[in-house]
């Protein structure tokens, strides 16, 4: 098989960047969303040059660079490529807030949405497409814009294939918030009236999810009683905190046995099945810093007044943007550390390493 125009054959090729964006033989927007990914991860990099600079953890001034440098450089476009790959473009906003307040690669994703209050990236995505469609359904009769409309339309009629069809993947976000009529009715007008309450919806929903993921969760089942009330971001990001003490609230509050305190990284005895070194029990996160009889004294010493139900991962339930209780809690963690260090300074096991 072969092309030509104006006398000249047209190379036939398996992909093809125009402006930009990575068009596959096959339909697929794959290739392209690996590219917009990897140039968002990589945009973060002039970010993280700045924000060191702010002694004090700003979300707010988090949220700006990250939406003006990192997600509008990945999400260039997406409105017509993106509404397939939601879960590959929110890793740029994963990576990027897990970075921020120093977070283990493996912390769940509704973790990090919860915290932040940030919604998944598919829906700066769905608001692109929708957008776009409203371009589409104003385009000029006849012109190349509606023509190609009217038959991917009718495409999506009879193949009802998400994966290689645009239109197929928008009333699958739209049967998502509830919103099939929209499609059904294929108006301008009537896409305008409900744009943004189909926002709300996906964000809505999403958060849902998160929660439900919290509530059902065997890895943090602590975390969803923290959640009770909450409106927006934890509290303890609305009133910024030095930077040291906002982790160490987002470490409690996660309780996961890889953490980062004062600079370095550790790995309780849990991740590889090694027992803790002062008492044999399982070295978890929630043993180290309050069950371990070995470091009971280290205990009392910061909280003189324990009640016998004291747990420290519900310590920032109750108030999470205390800045005293923070810097005891950063403090007493601290000598939690380097009580069991020196504990094992002769012979200090691989699974306590940096």
């Amino acid at each position: 098989m072969w092309f030509s125009w104006s006398g000249k054959n047209i190379r036939i090729v398996s992909k093809y960047v125009y402006l930009g964006i990575c068009f596959s033989s096959s339909g697929s927007f794959s290739s392209a969303c690996k590219e917009a990914v990897r140039k968002g991860l990589q945009a973060q990099g002039a970010i993280f040059t700045i924000l060191p600079k702010a002694k004090r953890q700003d979300l707010e001034l988090a949220n700006r660079l990250f939406d003006s440098l990192s997600c509008s450089t990945t999400l260039y476009a997406a409105g017509i490529w993106g509404l397939p790959f939601g879960a590959e473009i929110e890793r740029v906003q994963q990576a990027y807030y897990k970075r921020l307040l120093r977070l283990p690669i493996n912390t769940p994703r509704y973790f990090v949405r919860l915290e932040t209050n940030k919604p998944p990236l598919r829906a700066v995505v769905l608001r692109a497409a929708l957008g776009f469609w409203a371009h589409l359904l104003d385009a000029k009769d006849g012109s190349l814009l509606a023509d190609a409309y009217i038959a991917l339309r009718a495409d999506a009629l009879i193949t009802n294939s998400p994966k290689t069809n645009w239109c197929c993947q928008i009333k699958q976000m739209l049967e998502i918030t509830g919103h099939t009529y929209i499609w059904e009715q294929n108006s301008a007008a009537a896409l305008a009236c409900k744009r943004n309450e189909i926002i709300r919806k996906l964000i809505a929903a999403d958060r849902e999810a998160d929660i439900l993921s919290a509530q059902n969760s065997s890895s943090i089942p602590h975390y969803f009683n923290t959640l009770r009330g909450t409106v927006g971001p934890a509290s303890y990001l609305k009133v910024k905190l030095p930077c040291y003490l906002a982790t160490c609230a987002a470490t409690i509050r996660l309780g996961y046995d890889r953490f980062h305190l004062n600079g370095e990284w550790y790995k309780l005895g849990s991740i590889e099945g090694t027992p803790c070194r002062l008492c044999g029990d399982n070295e978890t996160f929630g043993h180290i810093f309050n069950d371990c009889p070995g470091l009971a004294q280290v205990r009392l010493s910061f909280f003189n007044n324990l009640q016998p139900d004291f747990n420290i991962l519900r310590t920032l339930s109750v108030a999470p943007g205390d800045q005293l209780l923070l810097k005891k809690l950063h403090s007493y963690m601290s000598k939690v550390i380097k009580s069991i260090k020196r504990s094992a300074a002769v012979d200090k096991p691989a699974y306590f390493t940096t």
